[in-house]
């Protein structure tokens, strides 16, 4: 989420507002509204002049601070992105047995300090879902796809080596 700090001086302060406030793996614009009579806000890097705002573009979380100013006084608002996470979520995936089986599952699971998006797991990276198991009956590597609430995707690979098949005696040969 994001918070907006005035301070005010003669009158002077501004507006500041997100275009997304919610999670996200991309870049943030910022919308800095000067209010005061003869006010604008001092030119930064990456600041762009708008009809009746400036706007700057936003990569990482932080307190980003502005400075209004009417030609003699001066005044600043802070506003602090808290919502950019570029980070792919990590997890595990544990097979139901490593012994000698013709089947098992696999169980994928985030890990802990993950927030997840409302579904998280696919075993193709395409179709996601709420389920984070897959049973299997062939030997190979199989891949697990995390997404977090930001949109992040996060693989786990594990290889299943212990599918074959077992053979029962049913009588006594001589």
């Amino acid at each position: 989420l994001v918070l907006l700090t005035t301070r005010t001086n003669n009158a002077m302060t501004c507006l500041i507002n997100s275009t997304n406030t919610f999670p996200t793996n991309e870049d943030v614009e910022l919308h800095i509204y000067p209010r005061g009579k003869n006010s604008s806000i001092k030119m930064v890097e990456g600041l762009i002049k708008k009809d009746d705002y400036y706007a700057m573009t936003v990569s990482k979380n932080g307190l980003y601070t502005f400075y209004v100013t009417d030609g003699k006084n001066e005044s600043s608002c802070s506003f602090e992105v808290s919502n950019i996470n570029k980070n792919s979520p990590s997890g595990t995936i544990k097979a139901s047995t490593t012994k000698k089986t013709t089947s098992l599952t696999l169980t994928l699971t985030a890990n802990s300090n993950v927030k997840l998006a409302s579904k998280p797991y696919s075993w193709d990276g395409k179709n996601w879902s709420k389920t984070n198991t897959l049973k299997v009956t062939k030997n190979g590597t199989y891949i697990g796809y995390i997404k977090d609430s930001a949109g992040n995707v996060g693989t786990v690979q594990y290889k299943v080596n212990n599918i074959g098949t077992t053979i029962k005696a049913t009588g006594i040969i001589s």
